[in-house]
């Protein structure tokens, strides 16, 4: 069992400690500050969530809201993160922590003064970013329980758009790549006079395909391949239809996003676009 030696308390909740190899870590946990001093032993017991020392950056924030809020709201945070790196499958910034025991606060005193607000970008959020929705539905469940209280489910694009920010380290980019993929997906549409069907496995593979292309596109970076123009020219020949509508996202990432698609970007979405019609 790791046992911690306490460095320094930073306040009622919060303290620098170090392992048995000497690396420190922010440790947070309900009153550990208090009923502990510098050079004490903690118990793994006693900590709700550790930080790395390369973690620092946040101990500002951190140490703010814990003043601010009630540290139930950080415990609930934190089963929230677990959940939704259990469920994606993937580490998730520990700032969303931070972000999301803020945001619960909020919301609890919210729904306790019966003011209700409408959820940002809900369906976009719901089309485009399904898994992170659905632990926003699983999130929202979590916190009833936990409050006795009766959130509906609109909540859950709240909370699944902190998830993706965090993902995206950036509200601005994460809004860019949102509406860019929505744009596509509505050209694709169009142009081809299909109706895609959202609830298949083609569909979401197709959105996690263009996510990937906006996020190059709002960044302006990545490799490129050059590929030779060849294989583009032959499928532009063999399937016109989706060569009107590349020539049409092309024009669309140009005026919105002041970006030049290469063969690369074209190819890229020739070979998707192809493969979601085939299916």
């Amino acid at each position: 069992m790791e046992r911690w030696r306490i460095v320094k308390i930073l306040n009622n909740n919060v303290v620098f400690v170090k392992d048995f190899h000497g690396k420190e870590y922010i440790a947070v946990g309900n009153g550990i500050g208090f009923r502990h001093k510098n050079h004490d032993r903690l118990e793994n017991e006693e900590i709700v969530k550790l930080f790395t020392q390369s973690e620092n950056q946040i101990k500002n924030k951190l140490l703010s809201t814990l003043d601010e809020i009630p540290f139930d709201r950080f415990e609930m945070a934190t089963e929230m993160v677990d959940l939704a790196e259990r469920d994606l499958g993937r580490k998730i910034n520990d700032s969303l922590i931070i972000n999301l025991a803020d945001h619960l606060n909020f919301l609890l005193q919210r729904y306790r003064n019966g003011m209700v607000f409408p959820s940002f970008a809900s369906e976009e959020i719901k089309r485009f970013y399904r898994d992170e929705y659905t632990v926003g539905c699983k999130m929202v469940e979590q916190i009833n329980q936990r409050y006795h209280i009766n959130l509906d489910y609109d909540e859950a694009t709240t909370l699944a758009f902190h998830i993706i920010n965090a993902a995206e380290q950036g509200s601005k980019n994460a809004l860019a790549i949102m509406y860019g993929v929505k744009d596509i997906v509505d050209l694709v549409q169009q142009d081809l006079q299909v109706e895609l069907d959202i609830n298949t496995l083609e569909y979401s593979r197709f959105i996690i395909h263009l996510k990937f292309f906006m996020k190059r596109i709002t960044i302006h970076s990545g490799e490129t391949l050059e590929t030779s123009p060849v294989m583009l020219q032959k499928f532009e020949a063999e399937l016109p239809e989706i060569k009107k509508v590349i020539s049409h996202i092309e024009k669309y990432v140009d005026d919105k996003y002041e970006y030049q698609m290469n063969v690369d970007d074209k190819l890229y979405l020739f070979i998707h676009i192809r493969r979601l019609l085939n299916k």
